[in-house]
C-alpha cells in the first residue's frame, strides 16, 4: 500500500503471514505512522522499514515489538528477504500443525 489510510483498511491483516511497513509513507510523517501502528493490536507480525537516523529509532521500534530493517542498506535488503522466508516457512509449518490436529480430532470420538 502507498499510503497509510490504505493501509489502515487491512489491519488486523490476518489474511496476510508478514507485513512490511515503511514509515515513509506520502500521507502521513514517520512518527505519525509509527503511533498509528503501535495501536494497532495485529497478531500478524510487522517490520518496520526505516531509514537509519530518522524520526524513530531502532530501539523504540524494537521496544514496540516490531521488527527493523534499516532503509537503503545493501544489509538492510539482505535482512529483510531473510526474515520474509522465515516467516513463509513459519506460516507452512502452521498450517500443517493446524491440519494435521484438525485430522486428529475428527478421529477422536468420546465415549
Amino acid at each position: 500500500m502507498s499510503h497509510l489510510i490504505d493501509t489502515e483498511k487491512l489491519v488486523p491483516f490476518d489474511d496476510y503471514d508478514r507485513v512490511i511497513l515503511d514509515l515513509a509513507l506520502p500521507d502521513s510523517s514517520e512518527f505519525n505512522t509509527f503511533q498509528r501502528a503501535k495501536s494497532w493490536n495485529s497478531r500478524t507480525p510487522i517490520v518496520i522499514y526505516a531509514a537509519a537516523g530518522g524520526d524513530i529509532n531502532k530501539r523504540d521500534i524494537i521496544s514496540a515489538g516490531f521488527g527493523f530493517v534499516p532503509k537503503n542498506q545493501e544489509h538492510g535488503v539482505k535482512q529483510l528477504s531473510d526474515w520474509l522466508l522465515h516467516g513463509l516457512d513459519r506460516a507452512r509449518i502452521s498450517a500443517s500443525v493446524t491440519q494435521r490436529m484438525n485430522t486428529c480430532f475428527d478421529t477422536v470420538r468420546i465415549l
